[in-house]
């Protein structure tokens, strides 16, 4: 940009030149009178192109200082952007790192945790089954033990009904006995 401006500032001192050059021209042609006419007509057109070439160059000055303006934002708004970027973006950007790291190790813990508790499903699993096979012996052996209290229970009835048997047997025989003794009393010896 710099450049440029100077090249605009050597054009516009050329255009000055011209225009002082165009100026004398026409004085010159104005003094020779009729034999000047042409050559006033072309002093005339050198200083229009003169004008023209200063009324370009002062466009191209406003437009590098627009252009200059912009370049001073756009440094500003860059250096706003970098200060964001450092003071905002990174912070946020090493936090997330961090809690992404911290995901990682707990995903880890995680597995981990779902690994023993896996085998502590396993292990009770299997106590399950144990258990559920000692209630089905005990089972067993409950329907063994009603069939032999069942058996007891007849024997005893059974037994029962003998002793009842006896028990008659002997009250027959005790009043037999009595009889007999009675018999016996009669005769005396």
């Amino acid at each position: 940009m710099e450049e440029i401006e100077n090249l605009a500032g050597t054009i516009s001192e050329i255009a000055s030149q011209i225009n002082l050059l165009s100026l004398n021209a026409s004085i010159e042609a104005a003094r020779a009178g009729d034999a000047g006419r042409g050559f006033a007509v072309v002093a005339g057109e050198i200083n229009k192109l003169a004008m023209e070439t200063d009324e370009a160059v002062h466009q191209i000055q406003e437009t590098i200082d627009e252009i200059k303006a912009a370049f001073k934002d756009l440094s500003s708004c860059s250096n706003k952007l970098l200060k964001f970027v450092t003071d905002t973006v990174t912070p946020d950007y090493n936090n997330f790192v961090d809690i992404g790291r911290q995901y990682g190790a707990d995903a880890v813990l995680f597995e981990d945790l779902v690994t023993r508790i896996d085998e502590m499903a396993e292990n009770i699993r299997v106590s399950m089954n144990e258990v559920n096979n000692a209630v089905t012996d005990i089972a067993e052996s409950a329907q063994d033990t009603t069939e032999s209290s069942a058996q007891i229970t007849q024997s005893i009835e059974s037994v029962s009904q003998a002793v009842e048997s006896v028990a008659e047997t002997a009250t027959e025989q005790q009043h037999t006995a009595n009889n007999l003794i009675q018999i016996v009393q009669r005769f005396e010896l």
